[in-house]
């Protein structure tokens, strides 16, 4: 398997987000389906020490992933769909470098509906792509 060559990483504490399969530190919310609740996390990318990404794209993916949407503004309303990507689409961070000053901030919401059963749902994964080069 080739090197990544990035990461994911929760805004709050840095905490890389965990890579499929494992799920300890995966970006998770708990949802109430009677009150079809939507929650946001926000979350940066970040290339590894002597890279940079041209073309950087995040994107959810798996069976649930039109219950997740991606935005690239600073503080995204939840309810304002022109703040976000569609329900499962991808969102473009354009060039991401390393450092602190290299990272590229974005934000991850959830949503469940009133027909949903209670579930933990680890079907999603966010599945990213770019072009990794030496800096």
């Amino acid at each position: 398997m080739a090197e990544p060559y990035f990461g994911l990483y929760f805004e709050s504490d840095d905490t890389p987000v965990s890579v499929a399969p494992e799920t300890e530190d995966a970006v998770s919310f708990t949802l109430d389906a009677a009150q079809e609740e939507k929650d946001k996390e926000q979350l940066y990318a970040e290339a590894d020490e002597g890279y940079f990404i041209e073309d950087f794209m995040v994107e959810p993916d798996g069976t649930n992933a039109n219950k997740w949407r991606l935005s690239g503004e600073s503080d995204p309303d939840p309810e304002n769909d022109d703040d976000w990507e569609d329900w499962g689409a991808a969102l473009s961070l354009g060039t991401v470098e390393h450092g602190s000053e290299g990272r590229v901030h974005f934000w991850a919401q959830a949503r469940v509906s009133e027909e949903e059963d209670p579930v933990e749902d680890t079907s999603v994964t966010f599945t990213c792509s770019g072009v990794a080069k030496a800096s």
